[in-house]
C-alpha cells in the first residue's frame, strides 16, 4: 500500500514543529535521498514501492551529492533551507522517524538490517508509551513509574492539598483558638474569666427593663 503523502508531511510538520509545508517536504526528500545512497538498487526499489511518486524518485535515484552521514544531511538541510543547524537537525530527525513509522514492518526490517548503524538509528520509529519496557511482574497500568503507571494519579493534583500547617499549628486544629472562644470554652463558668465563661448571661440584655429614674 502506498503511503499517503499528505498524512506523512503533516506528521513531519507536527513532529518537527515545522510551519512551512515546503520545509517539511524538503526534509522528507532529503532524508530519502540520503538513505537511498546507503542501499542497493533492489532495496531502493522495494522502499520506493511504498512511497508516492514524488518521494519515491528521491530514494530510487539518489543524487550523487547525498549525505554520507546524518551530520551531512543536517548541514545540507541547513544550507538549502536557510535554517540554523539546530532547526535543520529537528527537521531531519522528524522526517526520518516519520518515514520509518509510515513504512510497513518488512520495509522497517530491511532498513534496520541494510543501513549502517548510524543511519538505522535515525530511521527508526519513535517508541510510544505502550512499547516502553515494563519491569517483569508488573501488571500494565499498575506500576508506580512513568513506564508502568496508569494515566492519571490515584490522588490528582486537583484533589491533593499539602498539610496546611505544623502539627501544633492553629491551622491544623479542628477548633482553632477553642480554649479562648466564648462558644467553646472548656473551663467552668465560675472561673470568672471572660474567655472561659459559659454562654449566656444571668441578666440578658433582651430581658432588661428600662429603669429610668423617676422625675
Amino acid at each position: 500500500m502506498t503511503i499517503d503523502e499528505d498524512a506523512l508531511v503533516e506528521e513531519v510538520m507536527w513532529r518537527g514543529g515545522i510551519h512551512d509545508r515546503a520545509h517539511a517536504v524538503a526534509a522528507v526528500a532529503a532524508a530519502l535521498d540520503a538513505v537511498g545512497q546507503q542501499l542497493d538498487a533492489p532495496d531502493r526499489a522495494f522502499i520506493g514501492e511504498q512511497l508516492p511518486a514524488p518521494l519515491a524518485s528521491a530514494v530510487q535515484r539518489p543524487a550523487p551529492s547525498a549525505a554520507l552521514r546524518p551530520s551531512d544531511l543536517y548541514a545540507q538541510l541547513a544550507t538549502s533551507g536557510e535554517l540554523s543547524l539546530g532547526v535543520a537537525v529537528e527537521h531531519a530527525r522528524a522526517a526520518c522517524s516519520a518515514v520509518a513509522e509510515f513504512l510497513d514492518g518488512e520495509a522497517r526490517t530491511l532498513l534496520a538490517r541494510r543501513l549502517p548503524p548510524i543511519w538505522a538509528a535515525v530511521f527508526a520509529p519513535v517508541p510510544n508509551a505502550a512499547e516502553t519496557e515494563v519491569p517483569a511482574g508488573t501488571v500494565p497500568g499498575h506500576g508506580h513509574s512513568l513506564a508502568t503507571g496508569r494515566p492519571g494519579s490515584r490522588r490528582p493534583l486537583a484533589e491533593a492539598a499539602p498539610a496546611p500547617g505544623q502539627s501544633d499549628s492553629v491551622v491544623t486544629a479542628d477548633n482553632p483558638h477553642g480554649d479562648g472562644k466564648l462558644s467553646s470554652a472548656r473551663e467552668p463558668a465560675e472561673s470568672g474569666r471572660l474567655a472561659t465563661a459559659r454562654v449566656g448571661a444571668d441578666y440578658p440584655i433582651a430581658q432588661a427593663k428600662d429603669e429610668r429614674p423617676e422625675r
